[in-house]
């Protein structure tokens, strides 16, 4: 599903009925529409706290070409939350039209007027994908996403950074206009209730009504994982590696057929990322595995794999680089493509 979005919209299809609701108050913008001579300022809203749950929203007056003053809007929201308060109960396509329409009156109580069609319209420069999966077998989030960290995902994604925090409940992959999340989304909302700071969402208090019997469920977690494309050049590559028309307006993004295809692809690398190896128990079943499907490669290579398989039992790619810190990350690369066999199951 969708979860948040930012999209802009022009100065010519919003009027601000209450300026007063901004900060600094957008009657500056009125008063001295030439800024001074300052070559941008922004006004900001925030929803509060408590309430009713609204977007975020920023007007930024900016000097653009040949000395003219450009002004827009950025509108901020997550959609579910919108709707049903929650980020857990999930949207459809036919959802679009309550979407906007809600949108549309929670920015005019916030002092802002659009016409539904140009919030139909309105250009997409962030979106957030993301998929709420219930654990229902005893498993818990933190082990999964412990076989998750002891991935190397900059072998098939362009990743800048990886964390693994709060003893293990969140895992994030940072690249430069996107993010990989999964975190374990019952242990985040308790975490919140301590200090918003500790938690991935930064606006749990409109939810904390969701789980008023955490304390006595029985065999049910929730594992989160989110896709966050931060440009509009990554919401464009996405969208032509799907062949899929490079339509960035809300009202084409809105679609389940997107969201599915997004978080599917990412699934797909996450997969791909992943050492198998530590996944066998027994280390003579997989020689036995490796000889079978893999007849022609040297002993030598076989039991290599089976070494390697030991150390990844109880430690993750990235650790056992940083045990190494004399060899640069072509070897790893080059380690783990000699041993890389395609034909051993992957399960």
């Amino acid at each position: 599903m969708i979860d948040t979005v930012v999209m802009t919209v022009s100065s010519d299809n919003f009027r601000v009925r209450k300026p007063d609701y901004f900060s600094p108050s957008y009657r500056l913008h009125v008063q001295n529409p030439t800024m001074g001579g300052r070559a941008n300022i922004s006004y900001k809203q925030n929803p509060p706290k408590s309430g009713a749950y609204g977007p975020r929203l920023t007007i930024t007056r900016r000097i653009a070409a040949q000395g003219t003053y450009e002004t827009k809007m950025k509108i901020e929201f997550s959609i579910p939350k919108l709707i049903y308060g929650n980020n857990l109960d999930e949207l459809t396509d036919d959802d679009f039209d309550s979407v906007i329409q809600k949108l549309h009156d929670r920015l005019g109580e916030m002092g802002v007027e659009i016409w539904p069609v140009d919030l139909r319209n309105a250009p997409v420069s962030s979106i957030h994908y993301s998929k709420n999966i219930p654990l229902l077998d005893g498993t818990s989030p933190s082990y999964l996403i412990g076989k998750l960290a002891q991935s190397d995902p900059k072998k098939f994604l362009d990743v800048t950074k990886v964390e693994y925090r709060n003893g293990g409940l969140v895992l994030k992959w940072h690249a430069n206009s996107y993010e990989v999340t999964f975190y374990d989304k019952l242990k985040d909302y308790s975490a919140s209730k301590r200090s918003s700071k500790r938690s991935i969402e930064n606006d749990h208090a409109k939810q904390m009504g969701l789980f008023v019997d955490l304390n006595n469920r029985q065999l049910f977690e929730l594992l989160r994982m989110e896709i966050r494309l931060g440009s509009r050049a990554k919401i464009r590559q996405m969208l032509k590696k799907f062949g899929i028309f490079e339509d960035l307006r809300f009202k084409a993004l809105f679609s389940s057929e997107i969201s599915q295809k997004v978080l599917q692809h990412y699934i797909d690398e996450v997969e791909r990322a992943r050492i198998f190896l530590h996944d066998k128990k027994d280390p003579v079943d997989l020689l036995a595995e490796l000889i079978m499907h893999n007849p022609t490669v040297k002993p030598r290579t076989h039991l290599q794999m089976i070494g390697l398989s030991t150390v990844l039992k109880d430690t993750g790619i990235r650790e056992l680089k940083n045990m190494y810190p004399q060899v640069g990350d072509a070897y790893w690369y080059r380690l783990l493509k000699d041993l890389e066999m395609d034909a051993l199951p992957l399960s």
